[in-house]
């Protein structure tokens, strides 16, 4: 990438962020990978508000683990799935309300249930393949899917009865995303910062 190791670059202001004081600049550096595509998806496209229930898929990803933060530093009830239950805990401990094995149960059953069959507001979907259509099976009348990935395969089919829940679930309009203003960015802050949410390090090299 053409400019990668530089030291020093000029960027115009809508594409930085400061670094909030306490937080290392390696920390900083990384974040926005998996923190600033969460801002946008949760925020920017899914409009989610304090109190909604979300559906996050793979906990154990970085933007898994991000988006469980950012909704339950609002106030949201967070249910989230994993694919092994090692990982249950961890799911837990980082505030997630209800964990789901779901190489073991099907998260779109066990979703209706904890939400007395009326779905979710938001899906947070990042994975795609066959769990893309319980995805949408998920959603309340007015909720949102919100999409970014396809780890599980780029193609998905989708069968009459998904594509009536898509059509009912996706009737609101869809609003352009505020621009990247100083001032927007703030009103979000506290998503970002409030609660612990320390980077786990497998490993780290020197350049």
């Amino acid at each position: 990438v053409d400019g990668f190791a530089r030291e020093i670059v000029t960027m115009p202001e809508r594409l930085v962020i400061p670094v909030p004081k306490g937080v290392a600049m390696r920390d900083a550096a990384c974040a926005p990978v998996a923190y600033s595509t969460v801002q946008h998806m949760l925020f920017d496209n899914a409009k989610l508000q304090p109190g909604e229930t979300i559906l996050v898929h793979a906990a154990g990803s970085g933007i898994g683990t991000a988006a469980i933060l950012m909704a339950k530093a609002i106030g949201c009830t967070v249910i989230t799935t994993v694919g092994d239950d090692n990982k249950i805990e961890k799911a837990k401990a980082i505030g997630a309300d209800h964990v789901i094995n779901y190489r073991k149960d099907r998260f779109e059953s066990i979703t209706r249930k904890l939400t007395n069959k009326k779905g979710v507001d938001v899906v947070f979907e990042h994975v795609g393949g066959e769990g893309f259509n319980g995805s949408l099976l998920v959603l309340k009348r007015g909720g949102r899917l919100v999409t970014c990935g396809s780890t599980a395969g780029p193609t998905v089919q989708l069968p009459a009865t998904a594509a009536q829940a898509a059509t009912a679930s996706t009737a609101a309009p869809v609003e352009t995303a505020e621009p990247r203003s100083q001032t927007a960015r703030a009103t979000r802050q506290p998503a970002v910062t409030a609660g612990p949410s320390e980077p786990s390090d497998e490993s780290m090299l020197s350049m």
